[in-house]
């Protein structure tokens, strides 16, 4: 019979689909799974493939789960020096009286076992084979109407069972290497089962259960796997149920086999009970991408919202043309490119394809700063004797703040995993990489005017020297502070609504300016800088532990990362 088995600023994240969540059922969870691999000499049965890694690769799954998962494998006996782990039928019986005996009414007991099965004819019991199994000794086997009676004793709610084996008499010649005959199938004599159990076979009697040599699994495990990870889930609610688990199976195993094995080979597996209510596991449920510039709240303390916009998939050249690098050095009057000129040439920055991630609408603001860190360093604080005294800068951006004070404020966000519940995706928050932060600025227009909305800036479209202007002669206001985030989304909207990417501040990006290893990027200009300085391409670099009254921050929300 055959048978189965990037320093601080690098934030660990996707995206959604197929990820398990801790189920939040009451009562606990109870799993005892046992795969024999290896058999004694002289049992009489050959030893299988990938039995061991059923049984184990479930058991990481139902860990997830939050079940409390017991493994008899002997290569887990081994690997631990505990021979009660050796999945002898002893040991079997000696952990299923301890977890029967320890759940209580509202608990999930789970059985699922990997290995050689015989339904002996003279006996018409089906049993499972442990390690030291003699065919000719019945009491070295396992009967699973033994099992059903441990499971009558338990108190647990709901009752789970799995069978990864043959039902086939081995007086009759069939082995597990070879095809099953084509003919009707005889549905069980299966053990009633006890309230509230339910049982799944990996095939009906008198058949041969297979392993996978594709998936390196016994075919029952590996979609029992592939189901409670979410092929078997709900699409709106994410839940695994019984039912779903099990119409699950039924549909794609035989198919499965039939398609690797050979179109002859015949193996159905049975389903036994029902329980519609039970949840065997949860998974995260893929959500359809927002809209391009759609906006979410996050309260990132009590009483203080950070707004996101949506930054669609797709990709986008970074970087300068040529022709607007030569205007810039036209305006210069210099002769040769700069360093900093060439480094944003479009040939250098190349292309940047994203599959969609959240940015921060504005620069982070003092009030948020504040609500998350307690103080407020800003030169610009309308509380202190400077430009700005008597202004209330609650909304002006914080500025004066480091690098690494920036991906200290992330952690205690993310700490606290407050983004991810508010955007309602796996993720985390970071500061943005360059390429990032250059995609969102783009809008989608392309790198082939230097601002998103056109190839003029005098301080009327955004927050900079208004007396330096880009592209025009006419000059524009100079306040010599910073200013209310978002005071020029209506001069210059953004496709995707983000305010504040050219001037105001500056704000870091996550990624190293060169190869020094130290210098970090900033991007996107602010309010006391010339215009060419605050170009969608333009970029510079300062040490991560520089504070200056030019630089502040902005948040993105990295989903899947």
């Amino acid at each position: 019979m055959a048978h189965r088995r990037w320093i601080l600023a690098a934030f660990v994240p996707v995206l959604m689909a197929g990820l398990l969540l801790a189920a939040e059922d009451e009562g606990k969870k109870y799993a005892l799974l046992v795969g024999v691999q290896r058999y004694s000499d002289g049992s009489g049965l050959r030893n299988l493939g990938y039995t061991e890694k059923d049984v184990t690769d479930l058991g990481v799954v139902l860990t997830k789960q939050g079940y409390h998962v017991t493994v008899l494998t002997r290569s887990e006996a081994i690997k631990q020096d505990k021979d009660f782990l050796r999945p002898t039928a002893k040991n079997i019986r000696d952990h299923m009286k301890t977890l029967t005996a320890r759940c209580k009414s509202g608990d999930v007991m789970l059985v699922g076992v990997s290995g050689h099965g015989v339904h002996l004819k003279k006996t018409d019991k089906l049993y499972f084979c442990p390690q030291e199994s003699d065919l000719k000794d019945q009491k070295s086997l396992v009967a699973i109407q033994e099992v059903m009676a441990s499971l009558r004793r338990c108190k647990a709610t709901s009752k789970v069972f799995l069978m990864d084996a043959c039902r086939n008499d081995p007086a009759d010649g069939a082995s597990g290497e070879k095809p099953a005959d084509v003919g009707s199938v005889t549905r069980p004599l299966v053990p009633d089962l006890p309230g509230g159990t339910v049982a799944l076979f990996s095939c009906s009697k008198g058949q041969t259960s297979h392993e996978s040599k594709k998936h390196n699994r016994g075919f029952l495990f590996h979609h029992v796997i592939e189901g409670l990870g979410g092929k078997a889930a709900n699409k709106k609610t994410g839940e695994v149920t019984w039912l779903g688990l099990a119409n699950y199976v039924e549909e794609e195993l035989p198919d499965a086999v039939s398609k690797e094995k050979g179109p002859k080979v015949i193996q159905t597996p049975e389903v036994r009970g029902s329980a519609r209510s039970l949840v065997l596991a949860r998974t995260a449920v893929k959500a359809s991408d927002p809209k391009p510039g759609e906006e979410r709240s996050v309260e990132i303390a009590k009483g203080v919202d950070m707004v996101f916009c949506w930054i669609p998939a797709g990709t986008a050249r970074l970087g300068s043309p040529k022709a607007e690098r030569d205007e810039v050095m036209k305006q210069m009057k210099a002769k040769e490119e700069p360093e900093w000129l060439a480094s944003e040439a479009e040939d250098k920055r190349g292309k940047y394809t994203t599959k969609g991630f959240w940015l921060g609408k504005y620069p982070v603001t003092q009030e948020e700063w504040q609500a998350v860190v307690k103080a407020n360093l800003s030169e610009f604080d309308g509380k202190k004797d400077n430009k700005a005294k008597g202004l209330v800068t609650t909304r002006f951006p914080v500025e004066k703040v480091s690098w690494n004070e920036s991906v200290l404020f992330i952690m205690k966000l993310n700490d606290r995993r407050i983004a991810f519940k508010a955007l309602g995706m796996e993720g985390k928050l970071t500061l943005p990489h360059e390429d990032e932060w250059e995609y969102a600025y783009r809008g989608g227009k392309g790198n082939k005017i230097p601002f998103y909305w056109g190839d003029k800036l005098n301080g009327t479209q955004a927050h900079c020297n208004g007396t330096l202007p880009y592209g025009t002669d006419d000059t524009g206001p100079y306040l010599g502070t910073t200013t209310v985030v978002g005071k020029y989304k209506l001069d210059a909207p953004h496709p995707w609504g983000l305010c504040d990417m050219s001037g105001n501040v500056y704000q870091w990006c996550e990624n190293l300016y060169s190869s020094d290893k130290i210098v970090r990027v900033v991007r996107g200009g602010a309010w006391n800088i010339r215009y060419r300085f605050c170009r969608g391409a333009y970029r510079a670099g300062r040490e991560p532990n520089r504070r200056l009254g030019l630089v502040g921050v902005r948040l993105c929300f990295r989903v899947g990362s």
